[in-house]
């Protein structure tokens, strides 16, 4: 895997605390239910040229998951210049969204572990 710069990984972490205030205070409403979009946002990686970003998120409660994915597609114009009156940066990033299979696949780890764990107990 190739590291990240300082500067990527600055970047991303601003654009990370910028998104994570503004769905925080409900400020982004789905177009089609209209209902604020809740979600965490997990991390935020940034191309090596500072073009692209991709917002790595959780829906709460683990809910609608490809509804989220889906809703945050035509607010990502918007969110991108809501970082963009925020950060002090030439070309500000393209966002795209991705939800967050870490935590599923770190749960699935987890639970073979003990399941693993049961059977080593079961023989002994």
């Amino acid at each position: 895997m190739k590291e990240f710069s300082t500067r990527q990984l600055k970047v991303g972490q601003e654009i990370k605390a910028i998104l994570a205030e503004t769905f925080m205070r409900g400020e982004i409403y789905d177009p089609v239910t209209f209902q604020s979009i809740n979600i965490t946002i997990s991390e935020v990686q940034v191309s090596p040229d500072l073009r692209n970003a991709t917002v790595f998120f959780i829906p709460f409660a683990g809910k609608d998951k490809d509804r989220m994915e889906k809703a945050l597609i035509p607010v990502a114009g918007k969110l991108k210049g809501i970082v963009g009156k925020k950060m002090k940066i030439r070309n500000i990033p393209s966002l795209i969204f991705r939800l967050d299979h870490s935590f599923d696949e770190a749960k699935k780890m987890n639970d073979l572990m003990k399941n693993v764990e049961k059977n080593v107990v079961k023989e002994d």
